[in-house]
């Protein structure tokens, strides 16, 4: 390779320019370069020499054999071809120790890539989409963490509750939505909501398949969801629930509804803590095994405390962000 060429090479790659196939021009440069002993050592004032001497005779070799010697001064063409060998050799010194630490260093990273932070107020709900066309909903008190744009598998970080409209991508990249510590759902293409609370965390499947690691380090501890499959567990993933349910009580918050199915006050309670940020106070616990079935409305709190208030006979009393709840039957 000539040092033009090499030259041209590092350049490109410098400025992220460089094609596959001109990197891969390097990786076998830098190969049969690294194989070299004599080139990859550290180069020491005698093998530098060494080196010079060798480089110079192959460069002297290639001069015209007709040429009369006694027409070019011996000793200043010596000298002029050991100072441009020696400074091929200080330039494929430098290359090969630039070459090399970038060759060996990581890949640029997506913590390199600006990042970017979706969110939600208590009692919003946000749809946004993904730099890959992927589709997020938000439920409220919730971010959602992501790189502005993916230079492999797609990752996101989530605090809260979502609602995920996966892409399956032409190259088959993976997505995964990482929650808790040593918690992920990794999937290629698919409908299902993620849910990381105080009390729990929930994945319910929509549609498609996911994975779920329940231990990442131990990735042979997972579980793989079918459609209609929920999985939970308060504080320790080992120590989760898999149950057959109907997944589309789980998401129809994204379109401001709150389903219940026998649901205890105690579980609604919960919701007006996580996502509407209230501060609940009941009067006795034996109110919290109060059920209640129906439809609610979540874009009005009001109209959802109301609802509350009469399915489970109680009373509520708000007051600077706390919810008080009573029997009414005192």
């Amino acid at each position: 390779m000539t040092q033009e060429r090499l030259t041209f090479l590092l350049q490109q790659v410098q400025r992220g320019q460089a094609t596959p196939a001109e990197r891969t021009e390097l990786d076998v440069w830098y190969d049969q370069f690294e194989n070299r002993p004599s080139l990859t050592d550290q180069l020491d004032t005698q093998a530098r020499q060494a080196l010079e001497e060798k480089m110079l005779n192959q460069m002297q070799s290639r001069l015209d054999p007709a040429e009369p010697e006694e027409e070019t001064p011996v000793v200043p063409l010596r000298r002029s071809w050991r100072r441009m060998a020696a400074g091929v050799v200080a330039v494929l010194a430098l290359a090969t120790l630039w070459f090399y630490v970038s060759r060996n260093a990581p890949a640029t990273s997506e913590a390199s890539v600006p990042m970017l932070v979706q969110k939600t107020g208590y009692g919003q709900t946000r749809t946004f989409t993904l730099p890959d066309g992927s589709e997020v909903t938000l439920n409220g008190n919730s971010s959602l963490s992501y790189p502005q744009q993916w230079t492999g598998n797609r990752e996101v970080q989530l605090t809260g509750e979502a609602y995920f409209k996966v892409v399956h991508t032409k190259d088959h990249r993976r997505f995964s939505v990482v929650t808790a510590d040593n918690f992920r759902v990794n999937v290629l293409g698919t409908q299902f909501t993620v849910s990381r609370r105080k009390a729990k965390t929930r994945v319910v499947l929509n549609e498609g398949k996911v994975q779920c690691l329940i231990n990442e380090k131990a990735q042979a501890d997972s579980i793989v969801l079918k459609p209609g499959q929920l999985v939970e567990f308060a504080r320790i993933p080992e120590n989760y629930t898999l149950k057959q349910v109907d997944a589309s009580l789980y998401s129809a918050w994204k379109d401001h509804k709150l389903i219940l199915r026998n649901t205890s006050l105690k579980e609604l309670t919960e919701v007006l803590e996580d996502t509407y940020g209230y501060r609940v106070n009941v009067e006795k616990a034996s109110l919290l095994d109060r059920r209640m079935s129906g439809s609610l409305p979540t874009n009005d709190v009001n109209v959802l405390l109301e609802g509350i208030a009469e399915a489970c006979k109680v009373s509520i009393r708000q007051e600077e962000g706390r919810i008080y709840l009573t029997d009414q039957s005192r």
